[in-house]
């Protein structure tokens, strides 16, 4: 079943499928997978009973991919260099160089913890 161009919804068969769009692709035997250019803004809705996860992901190494995903308050997924995500004000005691070491001592006002 597909959307027409008025919105009804029509019977179409699958040997008639010859383009996929946003985000699909068909393959050489006549089956749809993921794995296409997006050309729109595209949403997957998951709610706390259906939820979305990636699985197989290779792990990174942040000292050479330097980059990270993250998620934006309105769920939109980008990327960001590691360096932005944590810049802490803790500075080296009795200077304004940023501690950079687990072992720097270090200088603050007010509460910490």
């Amino acid at each position: 079943m597909v959307t027409n161009s008025t919105g009804a919804v029509v019977w179409e068969s699958k040997f008639g499928l010859s383009q996929v769009r946003n985000g699909l692709n068909v393959n050489t035997s006549p089956y749809i997978e993921l794995g296409g250019t997006l050309l729109k803004p595209t949403v997957i809705s998951a709610s706390s009973g259906n939820t979305l996860a990636i699985e197989g992901l290779i792990q990174g190494d942040i000292s050479i991919d330097k980059q990270v995903l993250i998620a934006s308050s309105t769920g939109v997924l980008k990327t960001t260099a590691a360096e932005n995500l944590a810049i802490e004000p803790w500075y080296q005691a009795n200077t304004s160089e940023k501690a950079t070491k687990n072992t720097d001592n270090i200088f603050t006002q007010g509460w910490v913890g």
